[in-house]
């Protein structure tokens, strides 16, 4: 079975503090969503955060299994994170991680 993992946010918790009563992003929702198992790879992964977000001094990434950077092209808008493989996916863990700040600063 193809275990396919996209957008696992795992490491979120390093990257954005989730607290509301601190007006950081949160983040509402993922495609995939964080963990899923899928029979197909995605050809990108989408993260909805809770206000408008930029990115940090350092683009997103995709990491496969191996720890291995996978080619990948990014964009943000409003509170809408995109990340698109350069090709298509291979059989395995795929990780997305990123860094974020708020457009309050935070």
């Amino acid at each position: 079975r193809l275990a396919l993992v996209a957008a696992v946010l795992g490491s979120l918790a390093l990257l954005v503090n989730p607290a509301p009563a601190f007006a950081h992003a949160d983040v509402h929702v993922s495609s995939p969503r964080n963990g899923a198992q899928l029979s197909a790879a995605p050809k990108k992964i989408v993260v909805t955060f809770s206000e408008a977000i930029t990115l940090d001094s350092q683009p997103p990434r995709l990491i496969d299994g191996a720890g291995r950077t996978v080619p990948s092209t990014s964009a943000v808008s409003g509170a809408v994170l995109t990340i698109t493989p350069s090709k298509p996916l291979g059989r395995g863990i795929t990780t997305a991680s990123w860094h974020v700040v708020s457009d309050d600063g935070h």
